[in-house]
């Protein structure tokens, strides 16, 4: 199973993510501490389904 990463759009498999973020009942897999702060200031940006 893979996830991408809303921010810069990289494939993550589950043990490459560096934070999950949930945002109205939907979670957000990250990779790395920018993508995660990015997601942070602006999550509506983000918001849509991959």
């Amino acid at each position: 199973m893979h996830y991408i990463d809303p921010v810069c759009k990289k494939k993550l498999h589950k043990k490459q993510e560096y934070a999950i973020k949930k945002v109205n009942g939907q979670s957000f897999h990250l990779c790395c501490q920018m993508c995660s702060e990015m997601f942070e200031k602006d999550p509506n940006r983000y918001m849509k389904k991959y």
